[in-house]
């Protein structure tokens, strides 16, 4: 029982430390403190990390950052763009795409929306679409007519054609 009471009083000690002393946290409070304490406690581990890695683990290690840099520099520069994260979902919605698919990140998901954005075809409006039929068979006989008058060939009068 007596560990269990050190316990507590240990986690109100704790929590009056982390929050100052506050009864009731914000949500977004507690998220922004549990973000901070998992990105110092991976420093720490990647330090360690780099201090007893071999040379050859050090070489690899770049490109994983370098993915990582890319990745943030594209998040940065559509934040910069400002793109909000609901511009996204209505784009990707627009595209036909999936708005989010599982495990995917905000990052990951402009990613994926420039990726999208990029492979877009656009239909020539001019090589199909809705035309009238008529009109494209007008304009192929004018061509023709236009072509057999280059070569030097007589149309036929206008009664006999039919």
């Amino acid at each position: 029982m007596d560990s269990l009471a050190s316990y507590i009083a240990n986690k109100r000690t704790d929590t009056k430390k982390e929050f100052g002393g506050k009864k009731y946290v914000k949500r977004g409070e507690l998220e922004e403190a549990r973000l901070k304490k998992r990105l110092e406690e991976e420093s720490a581990t990647e330090q360690k990390r780099d201090a007893a890695a071999p040379p050859e683990v050090v070489d690899q290690r770049p490109a994983k950052k370098a993915k990582a840099a890319k990745a943030a520099a594209l998040d940065e520069e559509a934040e910069e763009a400002g793109i909000t994260l609901q511009e996204v979902f209505r784009r990707l919605r627009a595209l036909e795409q999936p708005v989010t698919l599982f495990g995917e990140d905000d990052t990951a998901r402009r990613v994926r929306l420039r990726k999208a954005a990029a492979s877009l075809v656009v239909a020539d409006d001019q090589r199909g679409g809705q035309q009238n039929n008529e009109l494209l068979a007008m304009q192929r006989a004018n061509r023709k007519a236009a072509a057999a008058a280059a070569v030097g060939e007589k149309r036929p009068p206008a009664a006999d054609r039919k």
